[in-house]
């Protein structure tokens, strides 16, 4: 009988083999901890205090909804946006303006301006101007009454003013001084267009220069008590504090429009909604848009410069860990577009939002993120500011 003997061949595998690397005594190994701390970390910003951001400096495309972020108690209220366009024109002496106050009631005037047959000089102050007009936000949910029985508390969010040259094309010609007052003092009784004209804190522009040929906002509070809710209409008293006056032709004709985010408390008010407390960024928020209001009058176009000095201030207060760099971002489907929108054409990778960080942490939380690129343009980029 015959016998087949079967031989068993090793292969032998052409895959590399891992090799354990060998343990010196006196070395360390590298801690996980260590290695996580070099990724990004991550502050997202909250929504409220970019959406608070967006109404200072871009209270023209802001939607409605914007608070104050800044009180330790939050309040509910009615969040409100209401807006006025007029008309005006260039007075006799070929000097005109249009001043703006925070009025937060239908029945008493927001804007003072000049008609075609104002006499005024560049050299006299502005309440000398003859044949005024005063004009009122017939949008204002409330009459002055309600407020006056403090049934009604107010508390300005926003503002924002500019107009536009809408005579003959060809006639184009003049300029425009600008000016929020640095107190919200009264521009109407302490400014003539020539101290104006001359003030650190003013801006002047050319008219013709855009498709707003002038701009003003407000650029947030200017004292303690303008944190707070007023039992008045006029949550920052009678002062007219924003201006542009224009120096051009007699008769010269002028669009203005003049925008409001405001708040409202008290029994009347039926359509509150929750508010947000965030002092610590809301500072930071305030911190960056007074640094731009120091350079003149805060326009839409400050915007990117705004929102890069956020950016730096919160990212130098952020706790180090390691060597870790810290990354400011929105929250997802922010406001940013009104700030950044239009203006900044190439908005870097730090400035967008998109899917991929849903799954982000609330801010001042720590988490790698390895795939920060946008694959298509965002939310804030398709909101484009005009």
């Amino acid at each position: 009988m015959q016998t087949v003997t079967e031989t068993k061949k090793t292969v032998k595998s052409n895959s590399p083999q891992k090799r354990k690397k060998p343990i010196v005594k006196g070395q360390k190994r590298k801690n996980p901890v260590q290695r996580i701390a070099k990724a990004p970390v991550v502050f997202r910003v909250p929504e409220c205090a970019l959406h608070y951001m967006s109404a200072l400096i871009n209270p023209y495309d802001t939607p409605a909804g914007a608070c104050v972020p800044a009180e330790l108690f939050p309040l509910p209220s009615g969040k409100y946006k209401t807006f006025s366009r007029f008309k005006f024109n260039v007075g006799t002496n070929g000097i005109g303006f249009a001043l703006a106050r925070a009025c937060l009631a239908n029945d008493v005037s927001s804007i003072l301006t000049t008609t075609s047959t104002s006499a005024l000089t560049s050299t006299q102050v502005l309440n000398l101007a003859t044949n005024q007009n005063a004009i009122m936000i017939t949008q204002n949910p409330y009459p002055n009454i309600n407020f006056s029985n403090i049934q009604i508390q107010s508390r300005l969010v926003g503002l924002g003013l500019r107009v536009k040259y809408v005579g003959q094309l060809m006639n184009r010609n003049g300029i425009c001084a600008t000016i929020e007052h640095p107190d919200h003092g009264d521009v109407f009784s302490q400014f003539s267009f020539d101290t104006m004209n001359s003030h650190p804190d003013a801006g002047i522009t050319r008219v013709g220069d855009g498709d707003w040929d002038a701009e003003v906002n407000n650029s947030g509070p200017c004292a303690p008590a303008e944190f707070e809710f007023q039992g008045t209409h006029l949550p920052l008293g009678n002062n007219y504090c924003w201006g542009i006056v224009v120096s051009g032709i007699a008769g010269d004709l002028y669009e203005g429009e003049l925008v409001q985010h405001f708040e409202l408390i008290g029994s009347l008010i039926t359509n509150k909604s929750q508010s947000h407390s965030d002092p610590q960024i809301t500072g930071k928020v305030l911190e960056s848009v007074k640094s731009t209001h120091l350079d003149g009058p805060l326009t839409r176009r400050d915007g990117p410069g705004v929102w890069d000095r956020f950016k730096s201030a919160v990212s130098s207060s952020l706790p180090v860990i390691g060597n870790a760099v810290a990354r400011v971002i929105p929250s997802v489907g922010s406001m940013l577009g009104p700030i950044v929108g239009g203006i900044a054409q190439g908005l870097s990778i730090s400035n967008t939002m998109d899917e991929h960080v849903r799954g982000l942490t609330s801010y001042g939380s720590v988490r790698r993120h390895d795939s920060f690129i946008p694959d298509e343009p965002t939310l804030f980029q398709r909101i484009m500011a005009p």
